[in-house]
C-alpha cells in the first residue's frame, strides 16, 4: 500500500485540492475523447452538424409527427 500511495503522490501531488482538480481534468479529457469518437464513428458528424444547425431540435418526419400528435397523448388518457 505504501508503494501505491507514493505512486499516487507522484502522479497527482500531495495537496488534496490539486488531486481533485487533476482527477476531474482527466475525466473531462476522457469524456471529450469519448464524445469525439462517438461523433465520428456512430453519428458520422453530419448528423451532429445538422442537429446544431437546427438549434438543438430533432427533425421529425411526417409519420413521427402524426404519431406524437394523434396516438401518443391517448396512451396516458386511457
Amino acid at each position: 500500500m505504501q508503494g501505491l500511495s507514493a505512486l499516487s503522490d507522484q502522479a497527482f501531488g500531495r495537496n488534496s485540492a490539486i488531486r481533485l482538480i487533476k482527477i476531474n481534468l482527466f475525466l473531462l479529457i476522457f469524456f471529450i475523447m469519448a464524445l469525439t469518437w462517438y461523433s465520428f464513428e456512430i453519428t458520422h458528424l453530419t448528423f451532429l452538424f445538422k442537429f446544431l444547425r437546427r438549434g438543438l431540435t430533432i427533425d421529425l418526419g411526417d409519420n413521427e409527427r402524426n404519431y406524437l400528435t394523434q396516438v401518443w397523448p391517448w396512451d396516458y388518457v386511457d
